[in-house]
């Protein structure tokens, strides 16, 4: 069994009894919301938009007012899920539907996605970085500066020709510790280097979790605030601010410090 909180489990499908009971998730509906008594069988799917389908019908089914607490006793534990053809990041997505409180499961489901992202960095070591901290585009003499890699702070100038000034080492970065911070919008930037040359990449568009769990102005946030810290992400996120996804996106209202000329589309599209 998968513990998912400290009242609640998962059971894998292939350990099912025979006399264990569980209604099908395309068997719930709002009509015997009020009914349910028993484990919810969930089979996810090998597609990305079928298994955002349930998870955030799995969402809807919990929150919702009329829901009892389903669940089958087996072995003396609370069995929430019948599940089959799961993954480390679906389970995640379990365990983060049960928590009611907003900012613990942001906090939750933004820590683990940056955790996962710093196991891709390490496992593929794409930076190459050598003993002087310069990485291979560095050494490649196709990167703007000698070391440290892509960790330069910026501002935006008010010169929509020039875009940025006052370039410098982020202040997070510490010698000997690497970055000190939690920033995902850091961790899943990749330089045009290591893309072009299809070193190394990360299409955080095919993430299961963020396309769930957050609204297309929270993904903006997520993707496009580098240098920042952990909590003023945090922060920025469960504001969940309603502003329509388009005008969001072209105000730059995403952005936790925003330019002084604020075309946030493009300025978007130009600094990646």
């Amino acid at each position: 069994m998968i513990k998912l909180n400290e009242e609640h489990y998962a059971l894998d499908f292939e350990n099912c009894p025979n006399d264990f009971g569980y209604i099908k998730i395309e068997d719930v509906n709002d009509d015997n919301l009020n009914n349910l008594r028993f484990a919810i069988k969930v089979e996810f799917k090998n597609d990305l938009e079928s298994n955002v389908k349930i998870i955030k019908n799995l969402i809807y089914i919990i929150n919702n007012e009329k829901t009892n607490d389903f669940y089958t006793l087996y072995d003396n534990k609370k069995v929430k899920f019948l599940i089959k053809n799961y993954t480390n990041s679906l389970l995640v997505a379990l365990k983060a539907s049960l928590i009611k409180e907003e900012k613990t499961r942001v906090e939750y489901l933004y820590d683990y996605l940056c955790d996962y992202i710093d196991n891709l960095w390490n496992e593929k070591n794409p930076c190459q970085f050598d003993e002087h901290s310069s990485c291979i585009a560095q050494r490649m003499k196709v990167a703007p500066y000698d070391i440290h890699g892509c960790c330069y702070s910026f501002n935006y100038t008010k010169n929509p020709f020039t875009f940025t000034t006052e370039s410098e080492v982020c202040k997070y970065l510490e010698k000997g510790k690497g970055c000190t911070q939690k920033n995902l919008s850091c961790k899943i930037f990749v330089c045009k280097y290591l893309r072009e040359n299809r070193i190394f990449n990360i299409d955080f568009d095919k993430y299961v979790i963020p396309k769930a769990f957050f609204s297309e102005n929270q993904i903006l946030i997520m993707k496009y605030n580098h240098f920042h810290t952990r909590d003023e992400l945090i922060d920025k996120l469960i504001k969940n601010e309603k502003t329509p996804n388009i005008l969001y996106d072209l105000h730059g209202d995403y952005r936790i410090s925003k330019p002084v000329w604020n075309n946030g589309w493009y300025l978007k599209r130009i600094v990646i």
